[in-house]
């Protein structure tokens, strides 16, 4: 998603863990996130990787994926502006 774009509402499935050598290799991706989490609220999934921040809202699970809104992907620095209208709201209970 480019900075500044809409997306629309996706399905994710993902799978954390040290070695997947038994499983089956269809797509693999490897990067350094960093995620941010809030005690008051677990419907939304803040991340930094590759320099810019993601901010994706839950929306449902259907067959145990997990639809997800994107809400915001942003580069840094970040404006006050951004962090007080976009950023710290998804921290919100």
């Amino acid at each position: 998603m480019e900075i500044g774009a809409i997306s629309k509402p996706r399905f994710e499935f993902r799978s954390f863990g040290r070695c997947f050598c038994e499983a089956e290799k269809v797509w693999e991706r490897r990067s350094t996130e960093t995620y941010i989490v809030s005690r008051t609220n677990d419907v939304n999934n803040t991340k930094i990787r590759d320099g810019k921040m993601d901010i994706k809202t839950y929306a449902q699970t259907v067959d145990r994926l997990e639809q997800w809104n994107p809400l915001m992907k942003g580069e840094f620095p970040i404006s006050a502006q951004v962090l007080n209208k976009e950023v710290f709201p998804a921290f919100a209970s």
